[in-house]
């Protein structure tokens, strides 16, 4: 040690004895409290959480107490160009041979389908003979004719026409009679269609229950062809009056006038109609209301209803008993807790004078219900007879209550979990059975409740897989099972669960599990709904093996026409997504060889049928790509008894071999029934290009015919294109333009298709190599496509032709157009070219006070710069110089409103922040009257704003914006969502971090504001926080942030402390405050929401699913060896720890700011440092 130091240190110690004996002669080393609960801030990851199960509802499907499941594709009938055949009179050609038609005594049979009931077909006059002739005909007789033959059920009148027919049709006239052999007319129609449809006819005809009537289609003059006939049932609109119902006595008048004027006047009970909501009438247990309803005000005015609330307040749990009744069909609509934001607890539905008497038990709390005219389940045909100008159509509605005391049920409880054992039937019922159980979210992150069970103790006899079920139970179940019998258990703890297993029952539950002789073992059975109940059989028995070609290896092989029986009971699946990015659940497998080539028809359609897919692969080697099936159905069986059974057809090669593959709609469907092949047909002459090596060539502009009919499949995939990638029954053509240009490929031609374009015409094209595509851009409901691409001269580019889907096909004309010169890319393609001194600096705004910016813009040749976006974008660049408000409007782009204009705003560039159809925005909506969107968004900070334009229609876009902006508070960004607490919102439950514990529930439109419950952290120091969500989904993401610099903006760095995704429920999370953190509270935002797939989350903007939650954090500032806590470390903080060391004095804030030396304890060796650092600033105290 040098003379220098070592006088330095003896100073420094001298002052440190002198002070400690004045401050006390012992002391005590202190240990420092490790403050540090985790290793520091958890960085953002993406995990990869399992997409949703293919089985696991989609968003769009229904609740299960609600709505029907529709499972229907997105599908549109094939219109072929009509064809008009004319012949000489008199001189038509004979059709030999019987056909089914032809004559009055082998006709077409007609039913009507549908309410009104509906009959439509398409057919060929050609392939008939001339055998009757009406009386209208004006000229020209002995065309040939078509007889269809209908027997109504039950008096009516229809209406039959051929004015439907496309491109008008053949010239045609229809006539009918009552008898067979067709001398006794009863109506004949010529040319009666309305223009533009000339030569079609059509009549209404009165017609008797159970009397048979033959309709003919006839050609005029001398015309056969294709037509469509239709026959549709009229139904009568009823008298509008009020069916008369009788109001009880003593009802008490309610407040609302007779035909009050809903739109204009305030309601004096509008309740949750009104701004703020209010008033109720309040009505009383034993007291009944009368009142009066209507559907819309005037004639033409739109479909408005008028409705009336009330609320009353139960004091302890009650059977309530509604008795309501209505001159019109109406609803009773029930809600509990705050007014208009309460949980809606579902409706009563009634018809006119339909009385309803409908107990239900409430708990003790505060409700609300509407009455009101229904338009939502029970749309009358003809609206207007209940207009009020029609009425008064009264009501009445009264509540009785009595207290409800629960039933006991032996087994309600865990605790009192009836014993079983063995193999056996056991009766058992839920019904009033409450519900003790815990959730079971691994069964259904949406719905993971299982009300109201009972629970029994099994103890196995045997050592294997064993089936549990209660198919019988006439109930929608679901069931769990648990090891032991313990009780107690908890979210996860179960062993197995199903939810709509069994095969026959698709509602009921059916479980299997590996069981182990002598085990007990806890099965619990229980409700989809709240108010499911039911009684029945618990079945337990030995599980069946699964079917021998369970597995594509163990195909079973079959050859020829014949019928097959099979079952995919117990059967697992092993096969790739088909169409649709669909699965053919529970599979088994049958290797089909042909004995000859033909057309085959594989059918399912067994009138015991249950809920099918049916799949067809080239050869029999397995191990089958994604989308790679050469034909596919579900739900193609047409006839009513067959459900939802399946039916496809392929041209099948003789010596070739082919893979069937039968399974269920969802991971819940198996079943049993005979598969029929049959040859139906020859295989149709191969199209010239169908493969692509057999392409047309096509050179410079015009009108080139097409067809798809009978084409397969053999191009790419196309990733870009919406809904699903593939391109189906596919034909190809080689265009070469003779002059460079703007080329518009049109393909209107009315059915399903898509067009794709590459360059070149080598084929061998892999996903991705497309240089233009388009799916529905004709901007019909035909779903038919138009593309444009800049094509040089003389570069050859290859045109792809094809459907959306599997079963689509058609014809048309192929129009290549020459638009013009290629256009020049946007300007602001680019978000780095939309700043100053870029090309496009024109889109630069600045952005301050109050003001309006315009700016138009064209998306073609735009390219894509943000990868989870996979089309074209362009940009906008707001520099805000002053916190603002904006209003982003798009009216007047063209095409308009068919969804090729997204939006999203970000913060960063290029694509970094957040996109999506809402942005940052706090509104978003197709409100332009052209159907264009306009979006809000609030409090942007100070900074660059990047407006993102995304057209994902294939066909460019001409945009025009308007951006008006307003000086703000400079607030936080809003943040919301469209939640309503349904069974599909997510939302977050419970949030713990510090003294933080907030258990919150669901809050509609998914923003809770809970700022005044606040923690306190200290800079550096690390917090756990868990959030626990419910209703979660496995495409859900969550989010946190902490405006660590307090500038009111939460994208700030290091200011995101939580990124997770997937179903939780729980997400965890250390928070560590950086050192750069500002003193004082701030806010932390967590939100949780929806995204498919998952792969970001943002703290501002609006969802429509999920929730965001705001609390206060106060960060603590502090610097190692402030004793004293004044943020300057000098030799009043080594006198603090000099008493906090001897004389058990304040302690530093916090106590680790003592520990200088960082060696984990305060003691004398701390108070040295510290001394020394403050007499010769020399190394610098270090805590952590």
């Amino acid at each position: 040690m040098t003379n220098l130091k070592k006088k330095s240190f003896i100073a420094s110690f001298c002052v440190i004895i002198a002070l400690a004996f004045c401050c006390a002669l012992i002391g005590q080393s202190v240990a420092v409290q490790n403050a540090q609960a985790g290793d520091g801030p958890l960085l953002r990851t993406a995990t990869n959480q399992p997409p949703k199960a293919v089985d696991t509802p989609a968003r769009e499907d229904a609740p299960k107490e609600s709505f029907i499941l529709d499972k229907t594709t997105r599908t549109s009938p094939v219109l072929i160009e009509m064809e008009k055949i004319q012949y000489p009179p008199f001189d038509y050609p004979t059709r030999a041979g019987k056909i089914t038609g032809d004559l009055c005594t082998d006709p077409h049979v007609v039913t009507l389908s549908g309410s009104p009931g509906v009959f439509s077909v398409s057919d060929n006059t050609t392939l008939y003979n001339a055998n009757y002739e009406g009386s209208c005909a004006s000229y020209g007789l002995g065309m040939p004719d078509v007889v269809y033959a209908f027997t109504p059920g039950a008096d009516m009148t229809v209406e039959a026409t051929t004015c439907n027919s496309a491109d008008g049709g053949m010239d045609s006239y229809l006539y009918v009679y009552d008898d067979c052999p067709m001398t006794n007319e009863l109506a004949c129609d010529q040319d009666g269609c309305d223009a533009p449809v000339n030569y079609g006819s059509k009549f209404e005809v009165d017609l008797t229950g159970g009397t048979t009537y033959y309709f003919v289609v006839d050609g005029e003059y001398s015309w056969a062809g294709e037509y469509t006939f239709d026959i549709t049932e009229i139904i009568p609109v009823p008298d509008p009056l009020p069916c008369g119902i009788t109001i009880p006595g003593g009802a008490i008048a309610d407040s609302d006038p007779v035909c009050d004027d809903l739109m204009a006047n305030p309601d004096p009970n509008g309740g949750c109609f009104t701004d703020p909501p209010s008033p109720f009438d309040a009505i009383a247990c034993g007291e009944t209301y009368k009142g009066n309803l209507w559907l819309s005000d005037a004639e033409g005015s739109g479909i408005f209803r008028d409705g009336d609330w009330y609320t009353f307040t139960l004091a302890e749990d009650m059977t309530v008993t509604f008795t309501a009744d209505a001159d019109l069909p109406w609803m009773l609509n029930i809600y509990q807790g705050t007014p208009c934001s309460g949980v809606d607890l579902g409706a009563i539905l009634g018809l006119a004078c339909d009385e309803q008497v409908v107990p239900i038990i409430l708990p003790a709390g505060d409700y609300y219900f509407l009455m009101c005219g229904d338009f939502y389940y029970q749309w009358p045909t003809y609206p207007e007879m209940f207009y009020c100008a029609n009425g008064p159509f009264e009501y009445y509605v009264g509540i009785e209550c009595v207290p409800y005391t629960p039933p006991v049920v032996a087994n309600d409880d865990c605790a009192d979990a009836t014993a079983i054992s063995g193999m056996g039937s056991f009766a058992f019922t839920t019904v009033d059975a409450t519900t003790d159980g815990p959730l079971c979210t691994a069964m259904s992150s949406y719905s993971p409740e299982v009300y109201n069970d009972v629970w029994y103790c099994w103890q196995s006899d045997y050592d294997g897989e064993v089936t549990i079920d209660v198919c019988d139970g006439g109930f929608d179940s679901k069931m769990v099972l648990y090891a032991d019998c313990a009780c107690g258990y908890a979210d996860g703890d179960e062993l197995t669960y199903d939810d709509d297993g069994c095969a026959k029952k698709s509602s009921s539950a059916q479980m299997n599990y590996t069981v182990t002789n002598g085990t007990y073992y806890m099965i619990r059975i229980g409700a989809y709904s709240s108010s499911g109940s039911g009684s029945g059989n618990l079945v337990i028995a030995p599980a069946p093996t699964g079917p021998a070609n369970n597995h594509c290896a163990n195909a079973i092989a079959i050859s020829g026409e014949g019928t097959t029986a099979y079952t995919t009971i117990a059967a697992t699946t092993d096969g790739p997504q088909v169409a649709y990015g669909t699965q053919v659940n529970n599979d088994i497998w049958y290797c089909f060889t042909p004995t000859s080539d033909g057309v085959y028809e594989f059918s399912l359609c067994d009138p015991a049928g249950w809920d099918q897919r049916i799949a067809l692969y080239d050869g029999c080697a397995c191990g089958y790509a994604d989308f790679s099936e050469v034909a596919y159905d579900d739900d193609g069986c047409s006839a009513p008894d067959y459900g939802y059974g399946s039916v496809m057809e392929h041209c099948c090669l003789m010596g070739n071999t082919y893979m069937i593959r039968i399974g269920g709609w969802s991971s819940a469907n198996y079943g049993t029934g005979n598969m029929v092949i049959t040859r139906i047909d020859d295989c149709p002459p191969a199209l010239a290009n169908d493969n692509c090596a057999d392409y047309i060539s096509i050179a410079g502009e015009g009108s080139t015919p097409y067809t798809t009919v009978d084409a397969t499949t053999d191009g790419p995939l196309c990733s870009q294109m919406a809904w699903h990638p593939n391109v189906y029954n596919d034909v190809w053509f080689c265009f070469t333009p003779t002059t460079t240009g703007w080329y518009e490929f049109d393909i209107c031609s009315g059915w399903d298709t898509r067009l794709v374009l590459y360059e070149g015409c080598a084929c061998g094209y892999a996903d991705g190599d497309e240089v233009a595509y388009d799916d529905d851009g004709c901007g019909t409901y035909d779903y038919d496509s138009r593309m444009y691409a800049c094509c040089d001269a003389g570069v050859s580019y290859m045109i792809r032709i094809g459907a959306y889907s599997s079963s689509g096909e058609g014809s048309g004309d192929l129009v290549i157009t020459n638009t013009g010169p290629c256009p020049a890319p946007p300007l602001n393609d680019n978000c780095f070219d939309v700043i100053p001194g870029g090309i496009g600096e024109d889109y630069f705004f600045d952005v301050t006070g109050t003001g309006t910016f315009t700016c138009s813009f064209t998306t073609a040749l735009a390219t894509t710069d943000c990868p989870y976006l996979p089309y074209p974008d362009m940009w906008i660049a707001m520099n805000v110089l002053d916190c603002q408000d904006v209003v982003i409007e798009f009216c007047g782009s063209n095409p308009g409103s068919i969804n090729t204009i997204f939006l999203g705003l970000l913060e960063g560039c290029p694509c970094t922040g957040y996109y999506s159809p809402n942005g940052s925005f706090c509104t978003y909506g197709w409100d332009c009257v052209d159907g264009n969107p306009i979006m809000t968004a609030e409090n942007l900070p100070v900074g660059m704003h990047w407006i993102l334009v995304v057209d994902d229609g294939g066909v460019p876009a001409n945009i025009v914006c308007t951006v008006h902006h307003y000086a703000s508070d400079c607030g936080y960004c809003c943040v919301g969502s469209n939640s309503s607490c349904g069974a599909y919102d997510e939302w977050i439950d419970n949030v713990t971090v510090g003294s933080i514990d907030n258990t919150s529930g669901c809050t509609p439109l998914g923003y809770a504001d809970y700022t005044a419950m606040s923690t306190f952290m200290w800079q550096l120091f690390s917090y756990p926080m868990a959030v626990t969500c419910d209703n979660t989904w496995t495409s859900d993401v969550i989010g946190a942030w902490v405006d660590w610099n307090q500038d009111m903006s939460l994208y700030g760095l290091d200011e995101e402390v939580l990124y997770e995704e997937g179903a939780g429920p729980v997400y965890s999370t250390v928070i560590t405050p950086p050192a750069t953190a500002l003193g004082g509270e701030t806010t932390m935002r967590i939100r949780l929401f929806y995204i498919d797939p998952p792969q970001w989350v943002d703290p501002c903007g609006y969802e429509l699913y999920g929730e965001t939650e705001d609390y206060t954090i106060e960060v603590g500032v502090w610097e190692c060896g402030d004793c004293d806590g004044d943020l300057d470390v000098d030799i009043d903080d080594v006198i603090c720890l000099i008493d906090f060391y001897f004389n058990s004095g304040a302690a530093p804030t916090p106590e680790v700011a003592g520990d200088v030396n960082n060696d984990g304890f305060i003691n004398i060796g701390d108070i040295i440092y510290l001394a020394d650092y403050v007499n010769r600033a020399d190394d610098p105290p270090v805590c952590m």
